[in-house]
């Protein structure tokens, strides 16, 4: 849930996160890269990660980093590098609540 979570800071609409296996993006997301789609809540398709911004990587690989740092220190350089001013307040609101859940100590 802190990677919905996340992802839904810069997009509110999002469900789901699932991977794609590497021969179906093959034949239908050639240029997406990472592999990720997305459930959006008024849609019935996936959509690719990648086609909703650079913000959405970026909050998806701190909400990952901060789980993979349970119990340790996680350590980001230009935390807001990505982002849209106007998501700034949520994005640290999730990074502190999830570092104060699984006890880690941030240094950004």
């Amino acid at each position: 849930t802190n990677v919905i979570e996340a992802l839904q800071t810069i997009e509110p609409s999002i469900e789901r996160i699932a991977p794609v296996g590497f021969e179906r993006r093959l034949r239908t997301f050639r240029f997406d890269r990472g592999g990720l789609v997305v459930k959006l809540r008024d849609s019935s398709h996936r959509v690719p990660i990648g086609s909703l911004g650079d913000g959405i990587w970026r909050m998806l690989g701190i909400a990952l980093s901060l789980s993979s740092a349970r119990g340790g220190i996680l350590l980001v350089d230009e935390i807001d590098t990505g982002l849209h001013y106007s998501v700034m307040e949520s994005m640290w609101k999730l990074v502190c609540d999830t570092a104060k859940r699984l006890d880690v100590q941030v240094f950004a």
